[in-house]
């Protein structure tokens, strides 16, 4: 039985995340850096990861240790930015990063991989937003440079 074009591209797509991980020099450097020793594709050897904090109950908390790669950035009009972040474990997650974030790193680029410690998250009616500071930044991995 042949799949669905609709599950079809929903595996393609699940497929082609996972590769973003498992090809990404800075993912795996992250992961050294947050004392995940293995990483084979997946969120599974991390104890937090953005599906934690989709499925949580609360209505905002703290993660103690994350790591996600930055898939865009927008800067608002009060020199914060929003991005998009994500991990092996869910497609994306909303993230408000603080002036102090983007001062200390001005060069931060999609791709680069962000290692939080005791970070904070919120949701804005049922969307979730993670709170990135400086405080809770540990490192920031950048992406590859081309060659």
């Amino acid at each position: 039985m042949e799949p669905t074009s609709s599950h079809s591209s929903h595996q393609q797509s699940f497929l082609s995340l996972h590769d973003d991980f498992a090809s990404s020099t800075a993912w795996q450097s992250a992961m050294g850096v947050a004392n995940v020793h293995s990483f084979a594709g997946t969120a599974q050897q991390q104890r937090d990861t953005l599906q934690t904090v989709m499925q949580s109950q609360k209505r905002a908390g703290k993660v103690n240790s994350l790591v996600v790669m930055l898939k865009s950035l927008s800067l608002t009009g009060c020199g914060d930015a929003f991005a998009v972040v994500k991990d092996p474990s869910t497609a994306s997650m909303g993230a408000g990063i603080d002036r102090e974030v983007l001062q200390s790193y001005p060069r931060l680029d999609p791709g680069a991989v962000l290692v939080l410690d005791n970070v904070s998250y919120l949701f804005m009616a049922t969307v979730p937003y993670l709170c990135v500071t400086k405080a809770n930044l540990r490192e920031v991995v950048p992406p590859e440079t081309p060659k």
